[in-house]
């Protein structure tokens, strides 16, 4: 299989598409899933998924070492 090589995703595509974000830090290992619709109303509709990412810090811990993952419609 290919790797995918267009385009990243948007917030507003992935709220669009009701895809879940799991967010999670690397140092302290806390979890979070934000709303893609509440972050695209906040951060810009237009704004790509990886420069949203980084700009990610830990609620609990303050680490700016976050991963996260794009998964199937949202519960």
């Amino acid at each position: 299989m290919k790797p995918y090589r267009g385009p990243p995703a948007t917030l507003g595509s992935t709220a669009v598409a009701q895809v879940q974000i799991i967010i999670w830090c690397k140092a302290c290992r806390h979890t979070a899933e934000p709303d893609a619709t509440e972050q695209a109303e906040r951060y810009g509709a237009e704004t790509s998924i990886p420069d949203w990412a980084s700009r990610l810090v830990c609620s609990r811990c303050g680490g700016r070492a976050v991963d996260f993952v794009l998964t199937g419609a949202t519960r």
